[in-house]
C-alpha cells in the first residue's frame, strides 16, 4: 500500500512538473541555439545565460532514484496512460493524438529512463546516481532529436540532424548543475533513511542442541545400523565390532 502511494505521488509530481519552469544556467561556445534562452554575458565567443525548461524531467529522476526499477517504470507508464486518455498532463495537453502537435518520442523514453537510473544507481552513491541521471537524460535528449527529425521526414540530411542536436547538447550541459545537486540530495536521503531505518540482519538457522538431536529418531541404513553410527569411527561407535590392528610388515634382513 505504501509503495502504491509513492507511485501515485511521483506520477502526480511528474504531471505538475510539466507546468513548472526552471531557470537553469548554460555556458556555450559559439551561437546560442536554446529556444527562449536569455544571454547574460559573453566573452570571445563564450556565452553564458539562463534557459527555462520544464521540471518534468525531475519526476523521471525521482522515479528512478526513489521507486526503483519496477515501481519507477510503472509510475512512468501510468503517467503516459493518463496523458493518452486525455488528461492534460503533458506540456502541450494530452490525448491519443498528442503526437500530431507535441513531442511524443521523448515521453515514450520516460519509462526506460527511470529503469536506467535505478539500475545504474545501485546502492545509492552520489557518483552512480549522477551517471544514471546523465545516461537517462541523454537518452531523452536523443528522443527529442528523433522527434524533430520525424517531423521533417528528411532522415538523410546531416545539417538537419546537427541543427536539432546542438540545442539538445546545450540544454544537456545546462542540466549538469541540477544533476550534481540532485545526486547529492538523493545520496544524503539514502544515508539518512538507512541510519533511521537500518536493514534487518540476516536470519541465521537455528543450531540444534544435544537434547534436540536425542529427540530425533536415527535414520536406519540398509545394513540396519543407524546413520549417525556409520559416520563415527569403529572405535567410537557403540556396539561396534573392534577390529584387530593390521600386522606390521616384516622387512627381510639385509
Amino acid at each position: 500500500m505504501l509503495k502504491l502511494l509513492r507511485i501515485l505521488l511521483v506520477t502526480s509530481l511528474t504531471a505538475f512538473g510539466a507546468f513548472i519552469v526552471l531557470p537553469l544556467p548554460f555556458v556555450v561556445w559559439g551561437h546560442v541555439a536554446l529556444p527562449g534562452a536569455s544571454e547574460i554575458a559573453s566573452w570571445k565567443g563564450l556565452s553564458a545565460g539562463l534557459f527555462h525548461p520544464s521540471a518534468q524531467l525531475l519526476g523521471v529522476w525521482l522515479a528512478g532514484c526513489w521507486l526503483g526499477t519496477r515501481a519507477g517504470v510503472f509510475s512512468m507508464v501510468l503517467y503516459l496512460a493518463l496523458g493518452a486518455f486525455g488528461l492534460p498532463v503533458f506540456i502541450d495537453g494530452g490525448g491519443i493524438d498528442y503526437g500530431q502537435h507535441g513531442a511524443v518520442i521523448p515521453l515514450l523514453a520516460f519509462p526506460a529512463a527511470a529503469w536506467i537510473i535505478a539500475r545504474i544507481r545501485g546502492l545509492g552513491s552520489a557518483r552512480r546516481t549522477f551517471w544514471g541521471l546523465l545516461s537517462a537524460t541523454t537518452m531523452i535528449s536523443l528522443g527529442a532529436v528523433l522527434n524533430r527529425m520525424a517531423g521533417t521526414g528528411n532522415w538523410t540530411d546531416g545539417r538537419q540532424w546537427l541543427s536539432f542536436a546542438i540545442p539538445q547538447s546545450q540544454a544537456l550541459f545546462g542540466w549538469l548543475a541540477m544533476m550534481v545537486l540532485f545526486s547529492a540530495l538523493a545520496s544524503l536521503a539514502t544515508r539518512v533513511h538507512r541510519a533511521w531505518y537500518p536493514p534487518a540482519p540476516p536470519t541465521m538457522p537455528a543450531i540444534e542442541t544435544e537434547e534436540d538431536a536425542e529427540e530425533l529418531p536415527p535414520l536406519a541404513l540398509p545394513s540396519g545400523r543407524p546413520r549417525d553410527q556409520r559416520a563415527l569411527p569403529p572405535s567410537l561407535a557403540p556396539d561396534a565390532k573392534q577390529l584387530p590392528a593390521p600386522p606390521h610388515p616384516r622387512h627381510p634382513d639385509r
